[in-house]
């Protein structure tokens, strides 16, 4: 039988170990070979350093393993619960019973070293070992958080296996963080014509969302609705989230629904307060042409949603102050606007942050997702705005040179550079990696408050 890979477990300080090297799974040569026993963790049952890949893959009475397929690559799982008697833990060279981990880097494309025990809380045994004793490429990158090395990459396929599977519309239980859980409630039972509205509603948003709106409607109470809506390319919210919980009273639709932003005391426009009302002609909030206000049986929660995304969330919002519309094309009015894009670029930031600090229920895999997918283009972006670049010009992690030559101000710079240290540290707390190259030099270690 061929030894595809090297696989150890401390069983005296973790439930399950899970190690797997797929370079050699497919042929590759062990490179463990030059090591004495003792730089292998007890329990490893490693009797003979140059037969490092043997490790009792064929079994035995006292050592259960078990093999199973994961990402098409095998995997050794090795059970604590087996008798010790006839194996006695081999001693580390760095003490006894220390569980190590290695990977072979130069034929391997990953490693991966899971401890259960210290994941849940536990004490890392690896904080006294030089780095140096960690093989190259193993993602060892502080010997005090060895037990980090790489889980990442298994974890970022289920986080953006979640992110894909997350419906665009759908129907939960739980509302009790939502806005307006507590309205409604008294024992008068909405009527039938209400409730047949409701259920409209959801097919409409059901069939017609588009790909940057996502919402959650709850079965145990029809008249609550929650949506998030994508920042839009080429506007400062570009790649940012917006929350907003809706609340539909009992004479919906001949009144609009009520609709409260999650602004976490920023804000981002001036359509949307920082107390989370909303400011829109379509909710009756602001006076409009009457075509532009709500329209009973004719307006609709899908139309609401597309419209805070396209005229609110747009690209210039400093037009959307009242008065200012005509003055839109103007120089000195653009030289205005271009100013207050780079401040609702810092509140979105700000937002971001945010809400990955205060996830909605119902909406966590898809904040984590949506955020994991694209912290590279955001702190691309931001390196760019740093550099120069104008607010929105950046698309998907690149530039796009075609857009006029308003560079950002120099104020506006020094402003952002403290927030992409803290965008740094929120994208590497939910698993994003290489994120560190985008803190320019002069401000690694500082940070700013909201």
């Amino acid at each position: 039988m061929p030894y595809p890979f090297w696989s150890a477990a401390d069983a005296q300080s973790m439930s399950m170990g899970v190690f797997y090297n797929g370079a050699t799974s497919s042929g590759g040569t062990s490179l463990f070979s030059h090591l004495p026993c003792n730089y292998f963790p007890s329990g490893s049952r490693v009797h003979d350093a140059s037969k490092a890949l043997s490790v009792d893959e064929h079994g035995s009475r006292d050592l259960n393993l078990h093999s199973t397929g994961v990402a098409n690559q095998e995997i050794i799982v090795i059970d604590s619960d087996d008798d010790q008697s006839e194996n006695p833990p081999l001693e580390s060279s760095h003490g006894s019973g220390i569980p190590h981990s290695f990977a072979n880097a130069p034929s391997m494309s990953m490693g991966v070293f899971y401890d259960k025990a210290t994941s849940s809380g536990g004490t890392s045994q690896f904080s006294h070992i030089p780095c140096n004793d960690f093989p190259s490429g193993s993602g060892v990158h502080n010997a005090s958080k060895a037990l980090s090395v790489d889980e990442s990459n298994a974890d970022s396929s289920e986080i953006l296996k979640k992110l894909e599977l997350f419906k665009k519309f759908d129907i939960v239980q739980d509302p009790s963080d939502h806005h307006y859980v507590s309205n409604g409630t008294s024992a008068n039972k909405p009527s039938k014509n209400w409730s047949k509205r409701i259920q409209e509603e959801w097919k409409i948003l059901e069939k017609d969302l588009p790909d940057t709106i996502l919402v959650r409607a709850y079965e145990p109470r029809m008249d609550l609705l929650r949506a998030v809506i994508v920042g839009l390319e080429g506007t400062p919210y570009h790649d940012g989230l917006f929350f907003f919980d809706v609340y539909f009273p009992d004479h919906y639709p001949y009144v609009p629904p009520q609709v409260y932003y999650h602004s976490g005391g920023h804000k981002v426009n001036p359509n949307l307060s920082p107390t989370g009302e909303l400011r829109f002609t379509l909710l009756n909030t602001w006076q409009g042409r009457p075509e532009e206000m709500w329209i009973p049986n004719k307006s609709t929660m899908l139309q609401v949603l597309v419209s805070i995304q396209g005229l609110i969330l747009n690209a210039k919002p400093y037009f959307n102050e009242g008065g200012l519309q005509s003055l839109s094309g103007k120089p000195v009015w653009e030289w205005f606007s271009h100013g207050y894009n780079g401040e609702t670029f810092i509140k979105s930031l700000q937002t971001m942050l945010f809400i990955l600090q205060n996830q909605p229920m119902h909406f966590e895999d898809f904040v984590v997702g949506h955020f994991f997918k694209r912290a590279t283009d955001i702190l691309v972006a931001c390196k760019a705005y740093t550099e120069g670049a104008q607010i929105g010009c950046v698309r998907g992690g690149v530039q796009d040179v075609d857009v006029g030559d308003k560079s950002c101000s120099a104020y506006f710079r020094k402003t952002l550079h403290p927030f992409i240290k803290r965008l740094v540290d929120a994208f590497t707390e939910i698993g994003v990696e290489g994120c560190e190259q985008f803190v320019p030099p002069a401000i690694t270690g500082t940070s700013t408050t909201d």
